[in-house]
């Protein structure tokens, strides 16, 4: 997951340009949806040209593009359905701050869906255009997350089919909003067994995923807290395009995006709680060493200074001044003894004292 998204114009670039160049690793298609209480049609059309065109106020006209549009596809829908220069400059430099924005009666709204992958999480893009009674979604991912949805229009489920542009709009948000509740749960399941790791058997490359999942949460952060205050905003805003019941429906979302945050607030606090034990025990441990080793040098100071005294072999007999006990008879258990008994009272007094 990366913090910095390189994907941005060259300083000095006319606002609303869109840039030639595209990412074919993922393909583009698209995918259109008409309905109605008692209608209901699919298609996957190959061009924007052959999307229906909206104008039966009757019927909510869902389009949605499944992979990075290319500047092409883009400018027909910008043509087509009147979309502003800056809005379709924002769908296609990928990795915006999620917000929303007016242009007359089109309404332009940036979301992030945390995606998770094998050893990281990756957010991609959402871009929702709803004029009139035309919707359009735009997703940068390999992968349609909306499905569900396309599968109640088709059964009728629910009370979807019934509602106008803005319940759809509103379920569309609702699945972007709950899809990250999986990849919190995978990163709790993540920081526990970490923790226990670091715990049991720390190593460095267990610290090595600590720190990478610092980090996603940080970055899940940095994409999601403006989400919560973008749709805190558009709750709050006087639109016709909100009725009241989904304004109803609308704060639910802005709840679950409170209780989200809430969520990557405490992982993101279990985590530094985590590392900031981890150097605790790793400091303890090391002062466990020291305090050994130093007990061990101060037992051994007294000791060598008795062999040191006892290893200059002056002899007596060439001066009075010389080592008296260097002949003496029981000379070599007597020194031993005395080491011996500095030993065991040295020890005697760490123990006494609770230094060992």
């Amino acid at each position: 997951m990366s913090f910095y998204p390189p994907k941005y114009h060259a300083p000095g670039t006319s606002p609303g340009t869109i840039r030639s160049e595209h990412d074919h690793t993922v393909p583009v298609s698209l995918h259109v949806v008409d309905y109605n209480d008692k209608h209901f049609s699919e298609d996957r059309p190959n061009s924007v040209q052959e999307c229906l065109d909206g104008s039966d106020p009757s019927t909510v006209t869902w389009i949605h593009i499944q992979g990075p549009p290319t500047p092409k596809l883009l400018g027909e829908v910008g043509e087509r359905y009147n979309v502003h220069p800056l809005a379709l400059e924002d769908v296609q430099n990928t990795g915006q701050r999620p917000k929303l924005d007016e242009y007359g009666s089109l309404i332009f709204m940036i979301l992030a869906i945390p995606v998770p992958r094998e050893d990281e999480t990756e957010v991609f893009q959402l871009s929702i255009l709803v004029r009139d009674s035309v919707l359009i979604t735009i997703y940068e991912g390999d992968r349609d997350p909306f499905e569900p949805v396309r599968t109640r229009l088709r059964t009728h489920q629910g009370r979807v089919r019934s509602r106008g542009v803005d319940y759809l709009m509103y379920r569309l948000i609702d699945l972007a909003v709950d899809l990250a509740y999986p990849v919190l749960d995978r990163f709790a399941e993540r920081i526990e067994d970490l923790e226990i790791t670091l715990l049991e058997a720390p190593s460095e490359a267990t610290l090595q995923q600590l720190h990478r999942t610092k980090r996603e949460l940080l970055i899940l952060r940095r994409f999601l807290a403006p989400q919560r205050d973008m749709l805190q905003i558009f709750l709050n805003e006087e639109t016709d395009l909100l009725s009241e019941e989904t304004r109803v429906f609308l704060r639910d979302c802005v709840d679950h995006m409170v209780h989200l945050m809430d969520l990557i607030e405490t992982h993101r606090e279990h985590t530094a709680s985590i590392l900031d034990s981890h150097l605790t025990n790793t400091n303890t441990r090391l002062n466990e060493v020291m305090r050994v080793l130093t007990v061990i040098s101060t037992i051994f100071l007294p000791l060598n200074f008795l062999v040191g005294i006892y290893g200059m072999n002056f002899e007596h007999r060439t001066s009075p001044w010389a080592m008296p006990e260097l002949h003496s008879y029981y000379g070599y258990p007597v020194v031993l003894g005395v080491i011996i008994t500095v030993v065991v009272s040295m020890l005697a007094i760490f123990r006494r004292r609770r230094w060992i």
